[in-house]
């Protein structure tokens, strides 16, 4: 059945997201762009927020045809994240880590999200992890 949802473009838009984020902040610094408050009081261009808020809609969608679907928990803990709603990014986190505790790009999520959450220890854990599923991840990751 085709639920209309495309879950994968939901992680990759999350993923050119972190992977430029640096350089856009920077350049949107530059220029006085108007910005938000993003993670630990770092600010988030208010077009992030507009595209974090879509995926996020998007996510939920996902999750209310197939709640076993572990991209669709994965997707939506970082909107959760950057909301500021730490229990319920970790709680999907790790809903999504015991639907498929082998995916290293699941894995891969979880060590940033761990890190923004306060718990190296469990980041580092993640991160180990899916370097030995995957030892030559993408450049992004």
């Amino acid at each position: 059945m085709d639920s209309g949802v495309d879950k994968s473009g939901i992680t990759r838009a999350f993923r050119a997201g972190h992977r430029n984020g640096p350089r856009l902040l920077r350049r949107l610094f530059r220029s006085g762009h108007n910005l938000s408050t993003g993670i630990g009081g770092f600010p988030l261009p208010a077009e992030f927020r507009s595209l974090c808020d879509k995926a996020f809609e998007s996510a939920q969608r996902a999750l209310s045809l197939d709640g076993a679907d572990y991209e669709a928990h994965v997707a939506i803990a970082w909107p959760y994240l950057y909301r500021k709603e730490y229990d319920q990014a970790k709680k999907h986190l790790g809903r999504a880590i015991k639907l498929n505790p082998n995916n290293a790009d699941t894995l891969a999520n979880a060590t940033l999200i761990f890190a923004f959450l306060g718990e190296p220890e469990e980041g580092i854990k993640c991160g180990e992890s899916a370097l030995q599923l995957n030892p030559r991840p993408p450049t992004g990751i």
